[in-house]
């Protein structure tokens, strides 16, 4: 595909991190626009000043895995690091919003884990391979999967504390 089809942050790996940055910047500033937080309040939570979260969310590059965590949860949310295939290895594409993760997450009720998700999943003929969702979408849960990620997390969890 020639130069002009290809997504921007197919170019370097440092566009592609920018972008997704930038994406999480937007999500946080959408949980600022409907507060109750004000940009203040958030730099006292996170013991820094109102210069110091202006500068950040103006410039996602300054992003750390650990930052986007203490911003986030100064804000009352989660964040998760998803690795994904999409069928569009060379990035012609760019990365996935995250708001469509968002959506799909909360299409399927906002489960917490997999065991919520498959409670949600229940038998019906009318889909192929027998299941279908609260969401009217054909997805099947490994519970063994499920588990052993679940007890991984937890594992590492301890070992982090």
């Amino acid at each position: 595909m020639d130069k002009l089809n290809k997504h921007w942050t197919s170019a370097t790996i440092d566009n592609f991190v920018f972008q997704i940055a930038a994406d999480f910047t937007l999500q946080l500033e959408k949980k600022l626009e409907v507060g109750p937080i004000t940009n203040k309040e958030l730099a006292q939570r996170l013991k820094v000043s109102s210069g110091r979260v202006s500068q950040v969310l103006n410039s996602p590059s300054n992003f750390t895995l650990r930052s986007m965590a203490e911003y986030a949860r100064a804000l009352g949310m989660k964040v998760v690091v998803v690795a994904y295939e999409d069928s569009d290895p060379s990035n012609t594409r760019g990365p996935i919003n995250s708001e469509i993760f968002q959506q799909c997450w909360k299409h399927m009720g906002s489960p917490a884990d997999f065991f919520e998700l498959s409670s949600m999943i229940v038998p019906n003929k009318r889909f192929p391979n027998g299941m279908s969702s609260a969401a009217n979408t054909d997805t099947e849960i490994d519970l063994t999967t499920a588990m052993a990620v679940q007890h991984k997390a937890a594992n590492i969890a301890c070992e982090i504390q």
